[in-house]
């Protein structure tokens, strides 16, 4: 049968319920029947889908057919071509499950491989933080070095004005000594040239005391000197490095046992 449904466009067959309207006009029961229900609850009033004749659903009815063997035949061809065709829509259905499937494979592949480059990145970007985490910690350490070479200086410096200061409490203990050898060398002219002393022996008192005061100004020079020599060594010192530090202050500490024995080999003299 080539006759089709207005609404559904479906061709009729021998098991569809086939109902026409008073137009004349053949649907489905279905349809026709959803049809006029949507009309009734939309605009009040029911047509008919095809003419747009007035009609209601206790005026459809029901048409029955009776089929010859062609018919039959071409029926049974029919359905053997709606088979086929479903047959073909479930093949054209598992055709696109599979390309479905192997898409999603290459999706899940494209992701591993981006999993896979955000891991290497990741790694890379881990192998920059130790790099930075080193170069942090050597800072730190270098800082530590400073620190420490800071606290050497101060300490020499520290030790170069206490010796500053111990030199000055010498200068002074010896320019007081010098002052009371010339106080007493003046009481001692004085003392001459009352009692009448004869002029060797003052001139010999004279010479001693010269002696002395020559001596004493010396050795005020030669400390003077030190000092001086130990501040600049010790101000050169704390600018070299550790390891020159220890060996340069081992060379002042010889070079100042050097001029203090030479010092006393003088003051022996």
């Amino acid at each position: 049968m080539n006759i089709a449904c207005s609404i559904c466009l479906e061709s009729f067959i021998l098991t569809s319920g086939i109902h026409t309207t008073r137009c004349g006009h053949v649907f489905h029961y279905e349809c026709i029947r959803k049809w006029l229900e949507s009309e009734i609850q939309q605009i009040g009033i029911q047509h008919c889908p095809q003419c747009r004749e007035k009609c209601a659903i206790n005026q459809i009815t029901r048409l029955c057919f009776s089929e010859n063997d062609s018919a039959l035949e071409e029926n049974n061809v029919g359905t053997q071509l709606q088979s086929e065709n479903l047959r073909l829509q479930q093949e054209v259905i598992a055709l696109k499950s599979r390309e479905v499937e192997a898409n999603q494979k290459y999706v899940d592949k494209l992701l591993n491989q981006d999993l896979l480059d955000q891991i290497q990145e990741n790694m890379n970007l881990l192998k920059e933080v130790n790099a930075l985490k080193a170069r942090e910690l050597k800072s730190w350490k270098e800082r530590v070095d400073l620190e420490e070479e800071k606290n050497n200086l101060h300490k020499s410096f520290m030790e170069i004005r206490s010796n500053c200061a111990q030199m000055d409490r010498v200068l002074k203990e010896q320019r007081k000594e010098i002052s009371e050898l010339k106080a007493k060398y003046n009481q001692n002219e004085e003392e001459s040239g009352k009692n009448g002393y004869d002029d060797s022996k003052a001139n010999e008192k004279k010479t001693a005391s010269c002696v002395n005061k020559t001596k004493i100004t010396k050795t005020a020079k030669s400390e003077i000197n030190l000092a001086s020599s130990l501040t600049a060594m010790k101000i050169s010192n704390s600018i070299s490095d550790s390891g020159n530090e220890t060996s340069n202050s081992g060379q002042a500490k010889a070079s100042t046992s050097q001029s203090k024995e030479k010092i006393l080999h003088k003051e022996s003299k």
